[in-house]
């Protein structure tokens, strides 16, 4: 875990020594980080588990909120992606064949929002989670947005919030 919102304190915490941690791992390799954001139980930690095939991801049933907090998840090496999807890197192979240029894949698994495990207040939910989430998404390569058919405007204004990186 590097983040997490502590309701003792209503306010969110971050875990820079272990954030750090887990990003040395990378070395001096470009670093792609990948983020997913979402109502809870929409299938964000789902998507994560099925794209690294890492079955550690805490995924949930019901209705109930399961991820707590931000979770770091790698490195993994490009390499694996193409393998595990069996794509042909020889066609797709812009790194010139040389190990320092070749990626390294972060996925940040965030919990979702819409919940009340937090607080019975929906600004005061609102709040804590676009501080929580916002600097993963803002120094993401890609995020993702997981949500239900019939996305509600409630759940795209709170996106929007917390994707408004320069107004924390």
């Amino acid at each position: 875990m590097v983040a997490k919102i502590r309701e003792d304190i209503k306010d969110v915490e971050f875990y820079k020594d272990k954030f750090e941690e887990i990003i040395r791992k990378a070395g001096t390799r470009p670093i792609v980080s990948i983020a997913g954001i979402g109502g809870y139980q929409e299938g964000k930690s789902t998507t994560l588990c099925g794209l690294t095939g890492n079955l550690g991801y805490e995924v949930g049933h019901g209705r109930k909120e399961t991820t707590k907090g931000v979770y770091a998840d790698g490195p993994y090496d490009i390499d694996y992606f193409y393998e595990r999807f069996g794509i042909n890197p020889s066609e797709t192979n812009i790194f010139n064949k040389s190990e320092d240029f070749k990626p390294v894949v972060y996925f940040f698994d965030i919990e979702g929002y819409g919940g009340s495990q937090h607080s019975l207040d929906d600004q005061e939910n609102k709040r804590l989670y676009k501080k929580l989430c916002s600097p993963f998404a803002g120094i993401s390569s890609v995020f993702f947005i997981l949500s239900t058919t019939t996305i509600h405007l409630n759940d795209v204004d709170t996106i929007i919030e917390a994707l408004n990186i320069n107004k924390l």
